[in-house]
């Protein structure tokens, strides 16, 4: 966007009646715009604002003097009053992200959007009627809405949040107002999430929206990273992905190189003619989804969300829509995908309902191979139902290679690859996503315990306790930071941080085994009565075999530790494949008993 016409629009904001009575506000956002367009955004700091706008001294501290983010968010909500009453006749509106300092600049009126053959292409009125969108989860977003043509069709960037403690970094900001630029794509005020629905019943199969994050690399600070996604809006169909990293200082091409891989992607995708039995399918297809609780994905449940679970005859109604859905556009694999993972759903509540999972899942692949939510139930299957640990790693990684943010897939691949022996590879792979979602709360947990299986204690530690001053109350966190410090033989502080997660919830078995299995191995057989009670008493000598053979095992007793490890076997026991890469496992496979349960998972 030139910079002219920007200077121009900000000296009409300035001279509107809500600015010119608000002169700290008037000054912050010329400061913020004038620091933006000159490419100073690095410099866009609490700390130089406070100096340069509000005449701090040089000792001014952010933790005492909350200034600069308070009138940060005066501006802010001042800017918005401001495009309330003021007609946007001059196409632009400045934003400031929440959770940064550096400004934005988005597009308000149709202009030609430029494609890779520098052909111009103007926007339609129904286009731009649904021209952007706002995901959960997401930090940015586009919409593309599309027409059987040989040019590329419109994208729009809206803005988001991105990266570290949910707010724009100044070089993320900047990589994306680059990539914008690259792509050559207007700008758009940003819908809502909630607004999501309403677009994708409007589509038939002809919107599509690109999510992309930036943020700082998790695992080299120095370098920045940009994911990108194309997505089908009317079904959530994940078409493909695109991650890269650079230099934080070579923000412009990795800016260039993720918009060439975004219009190749779009290019490819966009030249199939969608089916003409879609509009039909579509229709049962998002009936299913709401009767599914809006799609919500219960692999959350791993990860102490607390979500409602749909019963027999609520799955059932689901599957007959889905079904239909299926019939009605054959081709159609997003139905059949969605309707194994409801038969996965029923499989807990009845055991009959594995063929038909599978079945789904085999037809869902038949189609398309590389479907991600038919991957990730196969990969569900292998892994606790088939325990074919070598197809649960395969699948879970085709469902990574389509969707980099189908974030559940990252823990069924880690905890696949870390039993299999392939720890460091997995951790690899979360470093991805977790350097553009640094707070998900699965990719934690994910990264925390491939940590743990790669011997490295004290990173593990400091993950755990970062997650834990972002989130003080999530017990899960505790747990893992009390495995952390047990693997650096922090006993005593481990102990304190399982006991208190057990006294807080007694019922769940993470939690007893945790303290269970900690006080065994540093106690002995003093502490046995009161590790082998913690299981008992809440039924795991009926229901995980495996680790109260975990237990024995610590205790010594590796005859009596081995005959629970072959029940739990027999019993089909879900947990087994994690025990036999758990650090107490280890004096069994000193055994031929052991061995032969350790390499059934592990080979």
């Amino acid at each position: 966007m030139d910079n002219t016409r920007i200077q121009k629009h900000l000296e009409r904001v300035l001279q509107a009646e809500v600015f010119l009575r608000a002169e700290r506000q008037s000054r912050l956002l010329q400061y913020i715009v004038q620091q933006t367009i000159v490419g100073k955004m690095g410099e866009l700091k609490e700390y130089a604002i406070a100096l340069d706008v509000f005449g701090r001294s040089g000792d001014y501290d952010p933790k005492v003097d909350s200034t600069v983010r308070v009138e940060v968010s005066k501006l802010r909500a001042r800017l918005e009053r401001y495009y309330q009453d003021v007609p946007g006749d001059d196409g632009i509106r400045i934003e400031i992200p929440k959770g940064a300092y550096v400004a934005r600049f988005v597009e308000t009126a149709p202009l030609a959007i430029r494609n890779t053959d520098s052909d111009r292409l103007p926007l339609t009125r129904r286009q731009w009627a649904v021209g952007g969108i706002g995901l959960a989860g997401a930090v940015a977003a586009a919409v593309l809405l599309t027409r059987r043509t040989t040019t590329l069709p419109p994208v729009f960037l809206v803005d988001g949040e991105t990266a570290e403690s949910g707010g724009y970094t100044a070089e993320a900001a900047q990589l994306m107002h680059s990539l914008s630029n690259r792509l050559g794509f207007a700008g758009v005020p940003a819908i809502q999430a909630k607004d999501l629905e309403q677009l994708a019943s409007r589509s038939e199969g002809t919107a599509h929206c690109i999510t992309v994050m930036a943020g700082r690399c998790w695992e080299d600070a120095s370098r920045l990273r940009l994911v990108a996604e194309l997505r089908e809006v009317s079904c959530g169909f994940r078409i493909r992905s695109w991650v890269g990293d650079r230099e934080t200082g070579d923000a412009a091409s990795l800016a260039r190189d993720g918009a060439k891989a975004i219009v190749d992607h779009a290019q490819q995708v966009l030249a199939d003619r969608v089916s003409p039995d879609r509009k039909k399918a579509l229709t049962a297809y998002r009936a299913g989804l709401t009767e599914l609780l809006s799609g919500k994905d219960f692999v959350l449940q791993s990860t102490d969300e607390k979500l409602r679970r749909p019963g027999v005859e609520q799955l059932m109604k689901t599957a007959r829509l889905l079904e239909e859905a299926g019939r009605l556009d054959p081709g159609f694999a997003e139905p059949q995908a969605r309707l194994a993972w409801v038969y996965r759903l029923a499989l807990e509540l009845d055991r009959d309902m594995l063929e038909p999972a599978v079945r789904a899942v085999e037809k869902a692949l038949s189609i398309d191979a590389m479907s991600v939510h038919a991957n990730f139930v196969k990969g569900y299957l292998d892994m606790l139902e088939n325990w074919n640990i070598a197809g649960a790693e395969s699948s879970m990684r085709k469902c990574i290679e389509r969707s980099a943010f189908h974030i559940e897939a990252y823990r069924f691949y880690s905890d696949a690859a870390a039993i299999r022996g392939r720890a460091e590879d997995a951790l690899a792979v979360i470093a991805r996503p977790l350097s553009v979602m640094p707070r998900s709360k699965i990719l934690r947990f994910a990264a925390v315990t491939t940590l743990l299986h790669c011997g490295r204690g004290s990173q593990a530690e400091r993950l755990a306790r970062e997650s834990l001053r972002w989130e003080p109350d999530w017990p899960l966190g505790r747990w893992l930071l009390g495995r952390a410090l047990e693997s650096q033989g922090r006993v005593r502080e481990a102990e304190i941080e399982l006991r208190a997660i057990h006294q807080a919830d007694r019922k769940s078995q993470r939690f007893a085994a945790g303290l269970a299995h900690l006080v065994t191995g540093s106690k002995g057989r003093a502490a046995y009565a009161e590790g082998r009670s913690l299981l008992v008493n809440i039924g795991m000598d009926r229901t995980a075999p495996s680790l109260v053979g975990l237990l024995e095992a610590r205790c010594g007793d590796l005859g009596r530790a081995l005959d629970w490890m072959e029940r739990a076997e027999r019993e089909h026991d879900h947990n087994l494949p994690y025990s036999v890469i758990d650090p107490h496992y280890r004096p069994l496979r000193g055994t031929p008993r052991g061995e032969r349960i350790y390499k059934r998972f592990a080979s």
